[in-house]
């Protein structure tokens, strides 16, 4: 069977609503950051044998963080 993109995206959204309460933490090594010319950083959190890949978005709240993740790289 073939899903869109779309429908997997939904559905997966929705199991996370049901099964989580908000906000979560995940916890993981990270490794592989990148930051783009934009100024967002692209990185994977991984933990044992899984990984998930992940995006940070900066804007003007999260200045402070930006700088603190500029020393891992």
């Amino acid at each position: 069977m073939t899903y869109s993109v779309e429908y997997i995206n939904h559905y997966l959204k929705d199991l996370i609503n049901n099964e989580f309460k908000y906000p979560i933490a995940i916890k993981g090594e990270m490794s592989d950051l990148n930051k783009s010319n934009a100024g967002h950083y692209y990185f994977t959190l991984s933990s044992g044998d899984a990984s998930i890949s992940c995006a940070f978005f900066v804007n003007k709240n999260t200045k402070k963080l930006d700088k603190k993740l500029e020393k891992f790289q």
